[in-house]
């Protein structure tokens, strides 16, 4: 009798199913954006940082500047002449990382094709860093 008052077994529990797990294709494309994203701000950044603004040629009564071919062949030599107003002393920066102080004229002859760029610097009465640049082309 005392089984038959007894309160029933409770009925097994079926497991519950786990929860469906997240796509791995939402993921591959999250984290592929995440990336892309990054790289994104990194080179933003880094280009930002990076920055060099171009210095003026002229300032404070002070100017200078380069004339000379901007297309020359291997071989051939070429004259740049500086033209010069308002300052006392400059420099030329040349592709064979040569530098010359305070010469009206340099000559360069190239070895070989490609691109290089003639730099002449100095400072107006102010201090005002100047700079003139002049790309030449070398050519066979």
């Amino acid at each position: 009798m005392e089984a038959a008052l007894a309160p029933p077994e409770p009925a097994p529990v079926a497991p519950q199913p786990a929860p469906p797990a997240r796509s791995t294709k939402r993921r591959r494309i999250l984290a592929g954006s995440a990336a892309l994203v990054a790289l994104v701000c990194g080179l933003v950044i880094g280009l930002w940082i990076g920055h060099d603004p171009a210095l003026p040629s002229a300032a404070s009564g002070a100017s200078i500047s380069i004339s000379g071919p901007t297309e020359i062949s291997v071989g051939e030599e070429a004259v740049f002449t500086a033209s010069v107003d308002g300052v006392d002393s400059w420099s030329w920066a040349l592709p064979s990382h040569q530098f010359v102080a305070d010469q009206a004229e340099v000559t360069v002859t190239p070895t070989s094709a490609g691109t290089g760029e003639i730099v002449l610097r100095s400072l107006a009465g102010d201090g005002t860093e100047l700079e003139a640049r002049r790309t030449v082309r070398v050519v066979e």
